[in-house]
C-alpha cells in the first residue's frame, strides 16, 4: 500500500529520534533500517518508498546533516545520496523479486540459492518483466542472499501478530 510522504517522513523521523543518531552516525546501513522501519510501520512497499522522502527526514532530523555528509563521505553529500538512493531502489527489486517467487507453489520451490535463481528467473520472463530480470541477472546468483531474507521476513509478516506493527526480532547476546 502506498503511503504519504508525512506517513513515510514521520515514520523516518520517529526511528532517527528513537536510535538518537548524530549525524556522523548516519550511515547508509542506519537509513536501510530506517527505510525497513517505515516499511514495516506504515506497511509501505520497498519499492513505494521514495529515497527522497528519506533522504529528507534526514535533513529535517539535522540541520547540519548535508554539511556533515560533505564533511564526512568521500564525495560529500551528493555521493551518500547517490548510495542510498541505489540501496532503496536495490532493495525494491529485492522485495519485487521475493514477490514473484513467492508464486511459484511451495512444493514446486527449488531449495538451493542456484535453483531458485533460476526458477525466479523464469518466472520474471513469464510475467515480460524485463527489467527487474535485466537487473537481477547484473547482480547474479549472490541476489539471491537478500531476497531470500525477504522471504524470510515475509513469512514472519505472514505469522506476526497484526497489532503488533514493527515488531522487533531480539536477537540474543554471544557470550553468556
Amino acid at each position: 500500500m502506498k503511503q504519504s510522504v508525512q506517513v513515510q517522513t514521520d515514520a523516518a523521523l520517529k526511528f532517527l529520534r528513537n536510535a538518537a543518531l548524530s549525524p556522523v552516525h548516519i550511515t547508509e546501513e542506519a537509513v536501510v533500517l530506517a527505510t525497513n522501519y517505515v516499511c514495516s510501520v506504515t506497511e509501505t512497499r520497498w519499492v513505494d518508498v521514495d529515497a527522497k522522502t528519506i533522504l529528507n527526514a534526514l535533513d529535517i532530523y539535522s540541520a547540519d546533516f548535508r554539511a556533515e555528509k560533505d564533511a564526512t563521505v568521500e564525495g560529500g553529500y551528493e555521493r551518500f545520496e547517490q548510495r542510498v538512493s541505489a540501496l532503496i531502489h536495490l532493495n525494491g527489486l529485492f522485495e519485487h523479486c521475493a514477490a514473484v517467487f513467492l508464486e511459484i507453489p511451495r512444493k514446486a520451490r527449488p531449495k538451493s540459492s542456484a535453483k531458485r535463481y533460476d526458477a525466479l528467473r523464469k518466472q520474471l520472463k513469464k510475467h515480460d518483466d524485463v527489467h527487474a530480470l535485466r537487473l537481477l541477472e547484473e547482480i547474479g546468483v549472490r541476489a539471491m542472499v537478500k531476497i531470500e531474507q525477504f522471504l524470510v521476513a515475509h513469512e514472519y509478516a505472514k505469522h506476526a501478530d497484526r497489532d503488533m506493527p514493527g515488531a522487533v526480532i531480539i536477537v540474543p547476546r554471544r557470550g553468556k
